[in-house]
């Protein structure tokens, strides 16, 4: 006979975060698992991230850390979603074609080694190798940090949220608390009653925060992604390139 969930989390955001958040509490059984989501599922800031899994430029040393964990947790994620989750190994490869640049290139890639992160640096000829069809011009520095990979954000939450229910066109408008705790999630046509609310929201988690009296600053960081309707393959063997600006 199933136990009746003895939590209740209500979650959200169907972003990443939300998604893999919702996906391990719902492999607990005393967990009843609900996420709301204002448009659909990965809409936000998961369908505009570059999604580059990797610890290559994160400092100081125990941010370097905590990436380098989570870089390996995507390969035992894998393992126990047991699907398709848009996972694509093959490394990062970027160069340098300026003097200053390619210093710091070399100089980033010495402390990395010393931190124990697979990557090194390589020849113009082995850039031509992994990848045959690069024009790169001017080679003053290259690197390759085989460990890094990209994910396919919609493919991941998707998996993710397989098994979990999700209300998606769902605002939230407020919260219920009871004695200092909040007790369910409004939205425009409903409550959700909950033991614990989440908040996975992207850039909306400061306003809504504010609707609990809580504040939640993020900083703004401004940048810009260009989609395309499908073209040729252009990578054929590393997950991501890194081309130098000019």
């Amino acid at each position: 006979m199933a136990s009746t969930p003895s939590l209740r989390v209500i979650i959200i955001g169907a972003g990443i975060i939300g998604a893999a958040l919702a996906y391990h509490l719902s492999r607990h059984g005393h967990i009843s698992v609900t996420v709301l989501e204002r448009d659909v599922p990965g809409m936000g800031a998961s369908e505009h991230s570059f999604a580059w899994a990797n610890a290559f430029g994160k400092d100081p040393g125990h941010y370097h850390a905590l990436n380098r964990r989570a870089l390996d947790m995507w390969y035992r994620l894998a393992h126990q979603l047991n699907t398709e989750i848009g996972l694509h190994f093959g490394g990062e490869m970027r160069w340098e074609n300026h003097p200053e640049p390619a210093e710091r290139l070399k100089q980033r890639i010495r402390q990395l080694q010393n931190w124990g992160y697979p990557c090194r640096l390589i020849a113009r000829e082995e850039m031509l190798a992994l990848e045959p069809h690069l024009s790169p011009g001017p080679v003053l520095a290259a690197s390759f940090s085989e460990a890094d990979l990209h994910v396919e954000t919609g493919i991941f939450i998707d998996a993710c949220l397989r098994h979990v229910v999700v209300h998606p066109h769902t605002t939230v408008t407020g919260f219920v608390k009871h004695n200092g705790r909040i007790a369910a999630v409004k939205t425009a046509d409903a409550e959700f009653p909950c033991d614990v609310a989440v908040l996975a929201s992207g850039v909306q988690t400061t306003e809504l925060a504010s609707l609990a009296d809580v504040s939640i600053p993020q900083q703004r960081s401004p940048g810009i992604v260009i989609k395309t309707t499908p073209c040729a393959e252009v990578l054929h063997n590393v997950a991501v390139l890194h081309a130098p600006p000019n």
